[in-house]
């Protein structure tokens, strides 16, 4: 359908065939993966060197895209000093952002540290490899690497691993933040890149104890119970109080916030 579209543009042929013909958006959930970090830890163990590590390190735990943010990444994108990197990105470019700053995360670090030791100097390219070619194909090599780490080779592998990320982020911060560092909106991110993980289930159901009323959420017998008590602390109206005692108790804030009659369950 592009190719007509653009030769119609083109004024190549008379018509787009495909005029009208709507375009599928579901996406495929079964396609969606959570890669663990124990897993991601056997395939940065297998990496036969540093720029294979650094590559897998930046798309899980810099939610780059790889091969082409990976590729355009700079050393003078780096910046030590405020902790942060700047991330080049042919895709977000067509829609006039074509940089984002990124967090140097701790995660991260470490496999940029080894990079950068192993740099050569005049080195412009942190992944040397990919002589900055954002096209380069890395698929089929990180495949066998997964293999010889003994880990079945999840859908979309690279994909997965800044989905991953994404989802690990959205754990502490605003989805806005997120976006804003992964370079991509909120409504591709609930609809591509979060994934609920079995982590979730278990804290929903754990939740460190923290269920019925020690949430705020008291049954109607602990709330009355709760109401009865908070009233017995408190100095009662005597039967035929006159008008200054009843004064005097309002100004001494001595009767519960449901006023002078007792609370009923």
């Amino acid at each position: 359908a592009q190719f007509f579209r653009h030769a119609f543009r083109k004024e190549l042929i008379a018509r787009n065939p495909f005029e009208g013909v709507t375009v599928g958006t579901s996406s495929n959930d079964d396609r969606r993966v959570f890669v663990l970090r124990d897993v991601v830890s056997k395939v940065l163990d297998t990496c036969p060197d540093w720029q294979w590590r650094a590559v897998v390190a930046l798309a899980r735990y810099g939610g780059l895209r790889c091969s082409s943010e990976v590729a355009l990444l700079k050393w003078s994108d780096i910046h030590w000093d405020k902790e942060r990197f700047t991330v080049t990105s042919p895709k977000t470019k067509r829609y006039g952002k074509g940089t984002r700053v990124v967090p140097l995360f701790p995660e991260l670090r470490p496999y940029l540290d080894e990079a950068f030791t192993m740099a050569r100097d005049g080195d412009t390219w942190v992944i040397p490899m990919l002589d900055g070619q954002p096209a380069k194909n890395l698929g089929t090599t990180f495949k066998k690497i997964i293999r010889r780490a003994g880990v079945d080779v999840w859908p979309k592998p690279f994909q997965n691993l800044r989905a991953s990320r994404q989802t690990e982020l959205e754990q502490n911060f605003p989805t806005y933040v997120v976006c804003n560092w992964l370079g991509n909106t909120p409504r591709i991110a609930h609809k591509h890149y979060l994934t609920v993980t079995d982590d979730h289930y278990h804290k929903a159901a754990d939740d460190g104890g923290l269920t019925g009323d020690k949430r705020g959420m008291q049954t109607p017998e602990l709330a009355c119970m709760a109401a009865h008590k908070k009233t017995r602390t408190v100095q009662k109206v005597r039967e035929n109080a006159s008008f200054s005692e009843v004064v005097g108790l309002l100004e001494c804030a001595q009767i519960a916030e449901e006023g002078l009659e007792p609370p009923t369950c």
